[in-house]
């Protein structure tokens, strides 16, 4: 479906119980998520060497991993959040559930409580889509930082885009988050503005929702 280069093939079967065990899951978690997955493939290595571009000062490699779920309805995403905060790489999740594939990935930072793990900040993930359908992941880019920030301005719909604050994608996706939570809080208010009949009300609600407005401008003209 990527169709990446066959130089980053690596097509390694990873036994699931085996994973989750060595990441230290407990046995309860363990017996929920075995259920809802299938099998998890070590697909693809994107790295310096694979790729033929430069080593990141962060990022090393990043790992494609494809994880057949038994049900689309029935999967909960935060085992994908749970193996990433464990893992020192980086990994692209490629879901495939009855003809249908997904790209999931996660922003992570190392946790400042212990450098052995890493804290999830958001998801990015694609819609649904038919097996074989046409999603090319571009992989041209300077460097393997470049390449993650890439990747993920791929994935967000341009929520982040990979060149904003001079390629600062911690940075980018402190703003696209800051921006998220301002559209639902609008979204909220204005709906209760619209549902209110006094007029001392719905005056105080667009009052409050001036300042969020002009935020909201604010970070949109910082980030082009």
């Amino acid at each position: 479906m990527l169709a990446l280069p066959d130089s980053t093939i690596f097509g390694r079967s990873i036994p699931k119980e085996k994973l989750f065990s060595n990441l230290g899951m407990e046995s309860l978690m363990r017996a929920n998520y075995n259920r809802r997955i299938t099998s998890i493939v070590w697909q693809h290595k994107l790295a310096s060497e694979t790729l033929h571009i430069a080593k990141g000062n962060t990022v090393l490699e990043i790992q494609v991993f494809e994880v057949r779920i038994r049900d689309v309805k029935d999967f909960d995403y935060r085992i994908l959040e749970w193996i990433d905060q464990k893992m020192p790489q980086y990994i692209l999740f490629v879901l495939t559930c009855k003809g249908w594939t997904q790209l999931v990935l996660n922003y992570k930072e190392k946790s400042s409580q212990t450098l052995q793990e890493f804290k999830v900040i958001t998801s990015f993930k694609t819609k649904w889509m038919e097996e074989g359908s046409d999603f090319t992941l571009d992989l041209h880019a300077l460097d393997m930082d470049s390449l993650y920030a890439s990747i993920i301005g791929q994935l967000s719909e341009g929520e982040v885009e990979a060149t904003q604050f001079n390629g600062n994608i911690s940075k980018a996706i402190d703003v696209a988050l800051e921006i998220r939570s301002l559209a639902k809080q609008i979204e909220s208010l204005e709906k209760r503005m619209n549902r209110e009949v006094q007029i001392n009300k719905k005056l105080e609600y667009r009052r409050q929702l001036l300042p969020m407005k002009d935020r909201m401008t604010k970070l949109d003209q910082e980030r082009y």
